[in-house]
């Protein structure tokens, strides 16, 4: 307790004694009290000042409440400059070690002139940039003053420090007229105002050169447009990086930079005008080393092409560039220009191109301006193309072959105003073949039975094609059947009838064992074949012009009797009208009896008579059937059927001239081979000769030879005569035909 209250009172003693520091002391010593200065003034203020019991740390100038400056060491010096116009009271305030401070007295200064002075920018200067900063002096008291600057359309607040102020206002090309308001709390207001001239910097561009890259060496034009908004442009320089490349004074600013090496460059250009303001522009510019040209070939049309009017042409063409790229390809026909592509594929259409003979290319460039033409290629433009004529001279309409047989196609190709360069042969929808020069032949093998629509079509050397009327043909299938006697059939009479039928074309013929049958039009067939004792075999054969031939054949048993009679007929065929002499004769001495006819073979006996040799006439063409049984004297019985066939000249007439007319069609179209099946086999060689002669001009010689007229008709022989036109008149020739053993009709002479 006692330690507390002596702490108490020994702090209380300490409190209540009085302090012994000192304040320092401090006077102005200039300026004088009084002191008079032009504005803008600079005053220079300095004071003394000193502390008893310490040290004066700082000294403090003031203008009324606003500090000017301070000093912490002797000398305590102060400039205060750029003061406008008023009345000033300055004081210095030092301070000790301590924290005393004491104030000087104050001393009065006079500035006389302006209170508000502009320093910059200076009345009537240039300025850039689209805005200016305004700084200058003022009278008065920061905390009770604003300054304003003024430029016409907008107003800016200053900022201040001390007298001073500062603030930054737009400013617009040309003149501008700057107006600044001091405004004071006590309602004072000072003004000044100052004119400066709105500009801009130059504006210049290059306009050479267009392309940033060059060839080595290189040939550079530099040109640049320049214009001084402000003033004039007073000149123009060209760098290359940092080295001066050249300076132009007057337009155009330009200079030819000259045998540039390869590689990269940093171009700029200055321009300065006279104001002495400046602007820079630059550009890149690449020197490469020698340029490769680019590669360029036409892809179509091919050399020598020809076209018909109006005539769309097809342009193609590779192009590339071993060292860059490939920026175009055009496409010209005899030097002008059809037209361009940038990119693969590089091709158009060249429509509509006139008549004549035309020269195309294709003309690449490359980026680096590098050119090159192809080989040129030649096409004709002729007039509108007439489509070729066909036509098919073989088979003739109707024809009617057999399975497993050939058939010959042949055609006749022309075109008026050029070439044909291939004639394809049809089955309906279905390519046969495809011919590529005359004679437009092909041998058709293998096809099934039914009914073929056949057709040419022939194109020409400028791709028209013409497709040929159709020709029907039938494929048949085997078309020769014996129907009597059956296949094991034991006969004892010592002929055998035989009978069956066929399907042929016109102009075939059928032979049974060396016996030419007789066809009765109606698909049927008829024969009288001698048999010899013991097993025989029957073959019948028919055969084509064309050289087809198909068999059959049967078996039968001649068993003879001795008591049969011998019973003949003949002729069997003829033209009407026809007489048959019918001949018996009884075996074994005997004479004949009766004999019964039964016309029609039907069973039913319509005339008897006893006869050894008797005759019957037919008048009517047609085919007929009779029987004889004939009984002889000692009781014997002999049975044998005939069928007899009547035909007319006239009948046969069409079908012998179509020997002749088929043979001239096959010439005219150029098949020999199909011809010469109309010639009999002696004169076969000869005729071959002479058409393959005439072959380059069988077409003409056929239209030579006149047309067929009367003829005569036998049963195994013909004439006719064949008349055609001479520089003398007309003269005729006789064609001769005749049937062979396969009862096929041929022309033996002409």
């Amino acid at each position: 307790t006692i330690g507390v209250i002596l702490a108490f009172v020994t702090a209380a003693s300490w409190a209540g004694k009085p302090s012994t520091d000192k304040p320092p002391t401090v006077s102005l010593t200039t300026p004088a009290n009084g002191a008079t200065y032009a504005a803008p003034a600079t005053i220079t203020l300095t004071a003394t000042a000193a502390d008893s019991d310490g040290t004066v740390t700082n000294v403090d100038f003031y203008q009324g409440t606003t500090r000017l400056g301070n000093k912490t060491s002797v000398p305590y010096t102060l400039t205060w400059n750029n003061v406008s116009g008023g009345t000033y009271s300055l004081t210095a305030v030092a301070t000790d070690n301590a924290g005393l401070t004491t104030t000087s007295t104050a001393i009065t200064v006079t500035v006389t002139g302006p209170k508000v002075m502009i320093f910059t920018p200076a009345n009537g200067a240039t300025v850039y940039g689209g805005s200016v900063n305004v700084s200058g002096i003022y009278s008065g008291d920061p905390m009770t003053t604003s300054v304003w600057v003024d430029n016409g359309n907008s107003n800016r607040l200053a900022t201040l420090n001390g007298t001073s102020f500062s603030t930054t206002i737009p400013i617009f090309l040309g003149s501008n007229t700057l107006n600044l308001s001091v405004v004071r709390t006590d309602k004072t207001v000072d003004t000044a105002s100052i004119s400066v001239i709105g500009g801009d910097t130059p504006k210049l561009a290059f306009t050479s050169p267009a392309s940033g890259s060059f060839n080595a060496p290189a040939t550079i034009p530099l040109a640049v447009d320049a214009v001084s908004p402000s003033g004039t442009i007073s000149k123009v320089s060209f760098y290359n990086g940092a080295t001066l490349l050249s300076t132009a004074t007057t337009p155009p600013y330009q200079y030819t930079w000259t045998n540039v090496p390869k590689g990269n460059y940093a171009i700029s250009a200055q321009a300065v005008d006279t104001l002495g303001s400046s602007a820079w522009v630059s550009t890149a510019i690449n020197v490469l080393g020698p340029n490769a040209p680019p590669v360029v070939s036409l892809t179509s049309p091919t050399n020598n092409a020809v076209f018909s009017a109006p005539a769309t042409i097809p342009l193609a063409a590779n192009a590339s560039d071993s060292d860059g790229t490939v920026t175009v390809v055009e496409f010209l026909a005899d030097g002008n220009t059809l037209g361009a592509g940038n990119a693969p594929p590089y091709d158009m259409t060249w429509s509509s191109a006139s008549l004549g003979t035309h020269t195309l290319t294709a003309r690449a460039t490359d980026d680096r301006g590098g050119t090159t033409t192809s080989s040129p290629v030649t096409v004709t433009v002729s007039p509108p193309n007439q489509p070729p004529a066909v036509s098919l001279t073989s088979p003739q309409e109707g024809t009617t072959i057999y399975d497993s047989g050939t058939l010959v196609l042949s055609a006749a190709a022309s075109d008026p105003d050029g070439s044909v360069t291939k004639v394809e042969f049809f089955q309906g929808a279905t390519l046969l073949a495809t011919v590529t020069a005359a004679p437009y032949t092909y041998t058709w093998s293998g096809m099934a039975a039914g009914a073929y629509s056949l057709t040419a079509r022939a194109t020409d050397n400028l791709g028209t094609a013409t497709t040929s009327a159709p020709v029907t043909v039938t494929v048949s299938p085997i078309p020769l059947r014996i129907s009597t006697p059956t296949d094991g059939t034991t006969l004892t009479n010592p002929a055998a009838s035989v009978s069956g039928t066929v399907s042929a074309p016109a102009n075939s013929g059928v032979n049974v064992n060396g016996v030419l049958a007789s066809l009765d039009g109606s698909g049927n067939f008829y024969a009288n074949v001698p048999l010899r004792a013991g097993t025989n075999t029957l073959t019948a054969t028919l055969t084509t012009q064309e050289g087809q031939s198909f068999s059959q054949g049967v078996s039968v048993t001649y068993q003879p009797s001795s008591a049969a009679a011998t019973i003949t007929a003949a002729p069997l065929t003829g033209f009407a009208p026809l007489t048959v002499t019918f001949t018996v004769t009884p075996a074994n001495n005997a004479t004949v009896q009766t004999v019964a006819l039964d016309h029609g073979d039907d069973g039913i006996i319509d005339t008897t008579v006893n006869y050894s040799a008797f005759m019957l006439t037919y008048i009517v063409p047609g085919t007929y059937r009779i029987r004889l049984t004939v009984t002889d004297s000692l009781g014997n019985v002999t049975s044998q059927s005939f069928v007899i066939s009547v035909t007319t000249a006239t009948g046969l007439d069409p079908m012998l001239r179509g020997v002749y007319t088929g043979m001239l069609s096959r010439l005219k179209g150029g098949d020999i081979t199909g011809a010469l099946t109309a010639v009999t086999a002696s004169a076969y060689d000869k005729y071959r000769a002479v058409f393959t002669a005439l072959q380059s001009n069988l077409a003409a010689a056929v239209d030579g030879l006149g047309t067929i007229q009367d003829g005569r008709i036998g049963s195994d022989y013909a004439e006719y005569l064949v008349v055609r036109n001479t520089v003398d008149g007309p003269r005729g020739y006789l064609i001769y035909l005749i049937r062979g053993e396969d009862g096929v009709w041929r022309i033996d002479g002409m």
